[in-house]
């Protein structure tokens, strides 16, 4: 057997993704070109892809990704693939409409990110970074009957004084017993990657 990963690469403002295979998990091998690169002139990831994230739909490779466009912004996408090297975008995408800026503030409407999906009973779950005017961050809940249409469900902010006004970027594990979720915190809103914060972990029952 081999371990896959897929992973964001390239320009800084414009990266791709691609993809590197493993048979120990420390010798790995990348494919020589991205596997999954921007879309075209005026399309919603025109300008850049990343934050994969690779689910096995039905002998299928469904690969959820962020995608930005020339106006920076960011939301999700799918592509499928049976191979996990040539993938095709879904006509459909993106996955979610931004909200509309309006006096209320919603958690995503300066974009989405960061998404996490599995499968639990009959339903596919997924979470995703938003991000509001503020540079804030929460999770998003939603879930799909088929892994392409999605509905959203609630919103997962932080309780501790030390992830207030970010929780993002979930990674989770599904098990018998539950889903175990480990996510980034910091107690200052901020733009940058670099949050100097912290990681938590919890469990999705």
């Amino acid at each position: 057997g081999e371990f896959w990963y897929w992973y964001q690469a390239g320009e800084h403002d414009h990266p791709s993704i691609g993809l590197a295979r493993s048979r120990d998990g420390v010798h790995w091998r990348k494919e020589p070109r991205p596997v999954l690169d921007h879309g075209p002139y005026m399309s919603w990831d025109e300008s850049a892809v990343g934050d994969p994230y690779a689910l096995e739909i039905d002998g299928w490779l469904y690969l959820y990704y962020l995608g930005e466009d020339v106006a920076r912004q960011q939301r999700l996408g799918l592509a499928r693939s049976r191979d996990g090297v040539h993938w095709q975008k879904l006509r459909g995408n993106p996955l979610f409409e931004l909200p509309q800026i309006t006096p209320e503030v919603h958690m995503d409407e300066r974009g989405q990110g960061e998404p996490a999906a599995w499968r639990q009973g009959n339903w596919y779950w997924m979470l995703f970074t938003g991000r509001d005017r503020d540079e804030r961050r929460r999770l998003a809940l939603a879930r799909s009957l088929d892994g392409v249409h999605w509905g959203r469900l609630e919103t997962i902010e932080g309780q501790a004084a030390w992830n207030r006004a970010v929780v993002c970027d979930p990674t989770v594990l599904a098990t018998s017993d539950g889903v175990r979720l480990w996510f980034g915190g910091g107690d200052r809103p901020s733009p940058a990657e670099n949050l100097d914060g912290a990681i938590g972990t919890g469990r999705i029952q």
